[in-house]
């Protein structure tokens, strides 16, 4: 369980400074310059903790709900991700669309990963989990 509320807390933190970061983009690019390492080192924080899971996950006989609904987050984690590097040009599955379409692709992957976000809290704070 330590696992992943780890991997949770770490897409979190990511989270808020990705949005922190590309707002300043528009409104403060000296504020976008000092989020940068921050940022990257937030990601990769949350990539370490994703393949921390992965092992994690990979060594459980039985999964029980919380697992199916860590995978489920890894996934959509990863589907971001992917979204991510298409925008960056460093994937070539989605180069046909235009950067808007890429941005709009994006926000939705990381709405979903926020919605899975939501079910494993839910799930780690009920409870019947608190031990």
């Amino acid at each position: 369980m330590e696992q992943i509320k780890k991997f949770a807390d770490a897409i979190t933190v990511y989270l808020r400074i990705n949005k922190d970061y590309r707002q300043a983009s528009i409104r403060n690019p000296d504020r976008r310059a000092l989020l940068k390492a921050t940022r990257a080192e937030a990601f990769k924080l949350a990539q370490q903790a994703n393949g921390d899971l992965h092992q994690y996950l990979n060594s459980i006989a039985e999964p029980g709900f919380v697992h199916t609904a860590a995978k489920a987050l890894m996934q959509a984690w990863d589907l971001r991700n992917e979204h991510f590097e298409a925008l960056a040009g460093q994937h070539g599955k989605i180069w046909h669309e235009s950067p808007k379409e890429k941005i709009a692709r994006l926000d939705a992957a990381e709405r979903d990963v926020v919605r899975h976000l939501k079910a494993i809290y839910t799930i780690i704070n009920h409870p019947d989990q608190q031990q």
